[in-house]
């Protein structure tokens, strides 16, 4: 009888041992990475993954100088192809100052995903485990991957979507994780002034759920967006509310917010824009300035946290630019005109 179950255990070991084995072994490895395909993903998706892993690793370490966490084992990273991934088809687990392995999705969509996940291998990321509850430790993991990969899945959404028009910390916290990422837009803008590596520290370093330095260039970025931006090469501009030259608008704005207008027909006039509460703007407010283009594009921007009411008064002074032309022209003729006559003056002496 015992003989018969030693039987069967032997039987049941040849079966189970050639699978373990066969999950042991490295089904691919680069000069940095060991890649374990642990759901028969094809030859295709392999080959593409540990190109990408290497080239990607290179391009964030060599290319742009981004710090990355060592392995806790050995001198290489090692990496399982499954299928339980689902956040952008990729995972990055941490140990102590470390990173224990990667995950793929044998689904993911490579190269993104690959940028996506390596950037959480930079020591900006490993040291801030809890960068994914703030929007903008979030929204910085996504402008940074478009950037560098140029693929844009989600920055672009800021202006399709008008993500303008909410609070980002408000939106959060309707739709964690994933309602940040439209707002990548203002990192991936970020890159064409700043270092990644001053970026993410500013960004990354925070103990506060709210940072001043993310508002202050929000702000900056909401400002600077009504001229557009390039994002993966194509130009995106807010949408603007066309207003006429002399009109009147109440306004109710959420914390870091803005507002778009196009005000047409300012030919050779003056145009005030009196706003009447907390907002900043791209062009000069509650002072007269002229004009001579035909339109002018204003951001109204809230530039605080809390709600604001805002009353504009928009008036347009079609004549005191041309009387002042006119006026400036006069003076300029008759300037001419002394001239000549001190030259003629002059001239008529000597003879």
């Amino acid at each position: 009888m015992l003989g018969k179950y030693i039987l069967l255990l032997g039987l049941l070991l040849s079966l189970i041992l050639p699978g373990i084995t066969a999950n042991a072994q490295a089904t691919a490895s680069t000069p940095n990475f060991i890649i374990y395909n642990e759901v028969n993903a094809s030859s295709k998706f392999i080959g593409e993954l540990s190109y990408f892993i290497q080239y990607v690793y290179n391009d964030y370490v060599i290319n742009n100088k981004l710090s990355m966490m060592q392995p806790c084992n050995g001198s290489k990273y090692i990496v399982y192809v499954t299928n339980n991934v689902s956040n952008l088809g990729g995972y990055v687990s941490y140990g102590p100052l470390c990173i224990n392995y990667i995950e793929f999705s044998s689904s993911a969509n490579i190269p993104y995903s690959v940028y996506y996940v390596l950037l959480h291998m930079t020591s900006y990321f490993a040291e801030a485990p809890n960068y994914d509850s703030t929007w903008y430790g979030v929204a910085s993991s996504i402008g940074l991957t478009e950037y560098f990969s140029k693929i844009c899945n989600y920055v672009n959404l800021f202006f399709i979507n008008q993500y303008w028009l909410r609070n980002p910390y408000d939106y959060f916290n309707q739709y964690p994780y994933y309602g940040a990422f439209p707002y990548g837009a203002l990192f991936y803008w970020l890159m064409n002034q700043y270092t990644p590596q001053f970026i993410l520290t500013m960004t990354l370093n925070s103990t506060q759920l709210v940072s001043a330095w993310v508002d202050v260039e929000y702000v900056i970025f909401l400002t600077s967006i009504v001229h557009g931006v390039y994002l993966c090469g194509t130009l995106y501009k807010p949408s603007f509310s066309v207003i006429s030259p002399n009109s009147t608008l109440y306004l109710v704005m959420p914390g870091l917010t803005a507002r778009y207008f196009v005000i047409n027909g300012l030919i050779n006039g003056a145009l005030t824009i009196n706003a009447y509460g907390n907002v900043t703007s791209d062009v000069v407010i509650n002072e007269t300035i002229f004009v001579t283009n035909g339109s002018v594009y204003v951001a109204l921007v809230n530039p605080t946290l809390s709600q604001e009411l805002v009353k504009v008064v928009v008036t347009y002074h079609g004549s005191t630019i041309s009387g002042f032309t006119n006026q400036y022209l006069i003076l300029i003729l008759a300037v001419m005109m002394l001239f000549f006559i001190i030259i003629l003056t002059i001239e008529l002496r000597r003879r």
